[in-house]
């Protein structure tokens, strides 16, 4: 027993001691470059620290990129777990890695799980797939698309504001993401799907609970996601699924149904799923025409979204469907259900911006017989104004990343950049950087007026990337916050409630910038007094 006890200790201790050496093999990588950089004993501590919920990402990387910013560095390396990651300082770098010099930069370190087809979306594709995808689905972001769609998410503002006539009012204050979030689960169950689930009236909808799993801060999702980036052997044996099973065969049931009654039907609605039944593959060298007359037609039978292997004319399977409604979802459900809450929350706590934004929505309004219209949110500058200031202060993404794929020399260093070098770019950081933006912390929308935008390096101002991988949904996103905002604040006043925080606090737990807790505000009828 005893000898056994004794050669169980020693394999043990040699497998430790293996995934040691391997997970450390890297941690002198910066040092023979030359390179200053943060010790890995940083890194690990930052992993620990968002493991026990103590702090967010983004609060870290701002401190390191003041750190190194003090010290003139235009960049500075870091390992984290065995990665090789150089985090960007100097904007010019920025506009190399994320547009110039792209061609060396075309992945993200998000690659698609074997076994999950769900994950082959368009935000972690890489190579020929990438491209391949990303030009069956730009022409169902146009703004003429837009335009269709817009007619089906004024519906659920008339029924958001419909609610809160006949039941929020009468409580004085509101949870404010949980029920901007159904609102936005109804316009993505309405765009995507064609499916009326009214999650606004009824919180148990089958949809709305389903997003709910999805997108929840978890700490088993960050520590799934750590092991697939350090230890992706280990986690393809095991299988290891980011997302739940039963929510990826939900979507894909209410795809493959959707698709097959209105083919049966021959309905056609103008959402999401209407578009991506009408995508044929063409050669990358014959991209879609992206105006917004584009219309692509061609659809007969269930057969026309299946894979057919007829070289060009291969067709987005099922399968593939779902992994682009999926990203759909994760984009316009907690994106965009947690910028229109971080904007009311801003708004609240200024009643000078709100009130500036209410008489210009009235002004623009009465242009259009006082109806919301697609062209009447186009109007309305200072609403972009205020757009953008709260994306500034809480972008969806605290960071953005890119994989070197091709050797690259930075201009003007001595910098050569090795294929599979993770290239991080700090958008928190930049957007709370003061020599930037004086007085990062408070929220002026007037930094985005034509002349102060203008003004600054492009790519001081990064919420939904840059380049060719920018954010494809930008477009319906944006399109979302402004309807959220117009059905609101045309007829309703906010105002911070007693337990209101000073300074919302961000979710470690979190892939996304989010509230680490939730927060309340008071809600009148606009003519009423505030008390």
């Amino acid at each position: 027993m005893t000898r056994m006890l004794i050669e169980l200790a020693t394999a043990v201790a040699a497998i430790v001691g293996a995934m040691y050496l391997y997970l450390s093999r890297n941690n002198d990588y910066w040092k023979k470059k030359n390179v200053v950089y943060i010790k890995p004993s940083s890194t690990y501590k930052l992993i620990l620290s968002q493991i026990l919920g103590k702090v967010d990402t983004s609060t870290v990387m701002q401190q390191w990129y003041t750190e190194y910013k003090e010290q003139n560095l235009r960049y500075v390396g870091s390992i984290s777990v065995s990665e090789r990651n150089l985090i960007l300082i100097d904007l010019d770098l920025c506009k190399n890695v994320l547009t110039k010099d792209f061609q060396h930069f075309m992945a993200r370190d998000l690659s698609p799980t074997t076994h999950e087809y769900i994950s082959k979306h368009l935000f972690s594709l890489e190579g020929q797939e990438w491209k391949d995808m990303r030009i069956k689905l730009t022409p169902t972001f146009t703004s003429g698309k837009m335009k269709n769609m817009f007619l089906l998410m004024r519906r659920c503002a008339d029924q958001l504001r419909d609610h809160i006539d006949k039941v929020v009012l009468q409580k004085g204050e509101f949870e404010v993401k949980d029920l901007i979030a159904r609102f936005t689960t109804d316009i993505i169950a309405t765009c995507a799907f064609g499916l009326e689930v009214n999650s606004i009236e009824n919180r148990e909808t089958e949809f709305y609970k389903v997003g709910l799993r999805m997108f929840a801060p978890k700490l088993i999702m960050i520590l799934k996601l750590l092991m697939h980036r350090c230890l992706p052997g280990i986690a393809k044996f095991l299988k290891l699924n980011i997302t739940d099973p039963s929510d990826t065969d939900f979507l894909s049931r209410i795809v493959k149904d959707t698709v097959e009654y209105r083919m049966k039907n021959n309905v056609v609605r103008n959402d999401f799923v209407d578009l991506l039944m009408q995508v044929k593959d063409k050669n990358p060298q014959e991209p879609y025409d992206n105006t917004d007359n584009t219309e692509i037609t061609g659809r007969s039978n269930l057969g026309a979204v299946n894979q057919e292997h007829h070289g060009a004319k291969e067709q987005l399977t099922l399968e593939q469907m779902t992994a682009q409604a999926f990203v759909f979802i994760l984009a316009g459900f907690e994106t965009a259900a947690s910028t229109t809450s971080f904007c009311l929350y801003e708004l609240a706590k200024s009643p000078t911006v709100q009130e500036r934004l209410r008489q210009e929505i009235d002004e623009v309004l009465a242009n259009y017989d006082n109806k919301i219209t697609y062209q009447a949110l186009q109007d309305m500058t200072y609403m972009d104004q205020v757009i953008n200031e709260t994306l500034r202060r809480y972008a969806s993404l605290p960071f953005l990343t890119r994989v070197c794929t091709d050797s690259y020399q930075f201009p003007d260093t001595d910098l050569i950049i090795d294929k599979g070098v993770r290239i991080i770019i700090p958008t928190y950081a930049i957007h709370h950087d003061p020599d930037i933006y004086p007085d990062p912390y408070k929220f002026d929308p007037d930094r985005f007026s034509e002349v102060n935008f203008k003004g600054r390096h492009q790519y001081a101002f990064l919420p939904f990337g840059e380049g060719p991988r920018n954010c494809i949904g930008m477009r319906f996103g944006r399109l979302q916050v402004k309807m959220g905002l117009v059905a609101i604040l045309s007829k309703y006043r906010l105002s911070p409630a007693p337990d209101t925080p000073s300074r919302l606090q961000l979710n470690p737990f979190s892939v996304f910038t989010t509230p680490k807790q939730p927060f309340s505000l008071k809600i009148i009828n606009r003519d009423e007094c505030l008390p």
